[in-house]
């Protein structure tokens, strides 16, 4: 980022998590592109021509392909499961709320980084699962490590006794216990944080805002 004196507008790295082993020459970079498609071919060969266009100025650093909607993001969509099969994201922020989304999506002017304003930060983790011991788990342990019923999605502690009933206490217990000893298995190999300027306007260009 010195070439374009810009390096002091970089932002701060991410604290690392408790269980991170992070291999270096698969995280962080310079620019994050992210490609969707309907078809998962249309966005590979998006990026492929992307960086056939960017040869001797960029390469590529890492890439993660993905599929599906990972999170719901309004209140008109269902929330999706994740490859553990139980509901993710009912907590997600929601279009229809704005004020919310300007307290933990949008930059504030006020934030730090004047350039960032009306942005947003990405967080990317690649995290390793361990799907065929989970699926070989009765279904009431797997309810009582997450937390959560697996067909909808209901905290437990509200299916019985309330947020503070036994057993909201006995799924967080289970869950501690089972994060314990899945520590020694799973680590988190990549992650970064790219920045994602605010969108463009009528005769505006991306990254005007920083290199202005």
């Amino acid at each position: 980022m010195d070439r374009f004196r810009i390096a002091d507008r970089r932002p701060a790295e991410p604290p690392l998590f408790p269980l991170d082993d992070l291999d270096p020459n698969r995280s962080g970079g310079h620019l994050c592109v992210q490609a969707c498609a309907d078809d998962p071919r249309v966005a590979v060969h998006a990026i492929r021509d992307l960086a056939r266009i960017g040869t001797g100025v960029v390469s590529v650093r890492w890439s993660e392909r993905g599929f599906g909607r990972t999170s719901s993001t309004s209140t008109a969509q269902v929330t999706p499961r994740a490859m553990v099969g139980v509901k993710d994201g009912t907590a997600n922020l929601e279009a229809e709320d704005p004020a919310a989304l300007d307290t933990h999506l949008w930059v504030q002017p006020d934030d730090g980084a004047a350039w960032m304003a009306n942005g947003q930060y990405l967080v990317s983790r690649r995290i390793r699962m361990h799907v065929a011991s989970w699926d070989r788990t009765p279904l009431g342990e797997q309810e009582q490590v997450i937390g959560r019923t697996k067909p909808v999605g209901a905290l437990l502690g509200q299916v019985a006794g309330g947020p503070g009933g036994s057993w909201a206490r006995e799924a967080r217990e289970a869950r501690e216990a089972r994060e314990a000893r899945e520590a020694r298995e799973a680590r988190e190999a990549r992650g970064a944080l790219p920045a994602c300027p605010p969108g463009l306007s009528d005769g505006d260009w991306w990254g005007s805002t920083l290199f202005t």
